[in-house]
């Protein structure tokens, strides 16, 4: 009788155990997500904005060479003397 009773309390005491790394093993899998999904996060509103600055750049200095551009024709048609 005393063996089964020191069996039962051993396997309870593991059994508690088990439930207690399972439990700190699904918290620290739960941390992890959350702290990948931060960090990916993160690294994505970076990477997009990096790539929109580049956009916003590469587009304006689009805008200004076709200004300027335009400027020049402009400029160039009127020095042209007139035909009339």
């Amino acid at each position: 009788m005393g063996f089964s009773l020191i069996f039962h309390k051993t396997y309870m005491f593991t059994g508690v155990l088990e439930l207690n790394l399972s439990l700190v093993a699904a918290t620290a899998a739960i941390a992890v997500a959350v702290v990948l999904c931060c960090v990916g996060s993160q690294f994505l509103v970076w990477f997009l904005g990096c790539r929109a600055a580049e956009f916003v750049a590469d587009l304006h200095f689009v805008m200004l060479f076709s200004v300027s551009i335009e400027g020049g024709r402009n400029h160039r048609a009127s020095s042209l003397p007139s035909s009339e």
